[in-house]
């Protein structure tokens, strides 16, 4: 059973949010079974407010981890409608010295519960990137929603080169569209030094 809004998690008073979702970056796992678990370890993160993302090389978002990572988002999902609302993982793979068959993973929990895995295998060469689109849903009514994503291709070669951009589509949405600030919002820690 998915959550709907009389059974989401208590949700954060308003003036504790701020947009976007927090990225946490862990080193990307070897193999596929391992690929499906998120790794207890970090190696950095930043707020996601949209946009693509380049996952061998994050050093615009200040990661200085220099291998093949996955992106874990956490926050909340702001629904303002009842409906079907979508999320993709829309990426791309390419390698630069060899042929790869990477497996990628696109995991999701809302108000954690699973709300589902989809997996590919795209094959990419020499300068021939390999596309893919992994979608996941659930049906909401308006309300704030724990929301936990997962996404992630297994590193195979040194110079292995993944992009992923996260899309949402709201029930009334025609297509699937880049998540924004709005979209997802994050818990901001409160400065305890006023007052």
């Amino acid at each position: 059973m998915l959550p709907t809004a009389g059974t989401s998690s208590r949700s954060p008073a308003p003036e504790t949010l701020a947009a976007g979702a927090v990225a946490i970056i862990h080193a990307a796992p070897t193999t596929p079974g391992a690929a499906h678990e998120i790794p207890p370890d970090s190696v950095g993160g930043f707020i996601y407010t949209g946009g693509p993302l380049q996952l061998a090389d994050l050093a615009d978002h200040g990661v200085r981890y220099t291998g093949l990572t996955g992106v874990e988002w956490q926050g909340w999902l702001r629904a303002t409608e009842t409906g079907r609302y979508e999320f993709d993982m829309d990426g791309s793979t390419v390698s630069v010295n060899n042929f790869t068959n990477p497996t990628c993973i696109f995991n999701s929990w809302l108000e954690e519960r699973s709300i589902g895995v989809q997996e590919a295998t795209p094959s990419s060469g020499i300068a021939r990137p390999a596309p893919f689109s992994l979608i996941l849903g659930a049906e909401l009514s308006p309300g704030l929603y724990r929301l936990r994503l997962w996404a992630v291709c297994t590193a195979y070669v040194r110079y292995q080169r993944v992009s992923v951009t996260l899309l949402e589509k709201a029930p009334s949405d025609l297509n699937l569209r880049p998540v924004t600030g709005a979209d997802l919002v994050h818990k901001q820690a409160m400065d305890r030094s006023a007052g």
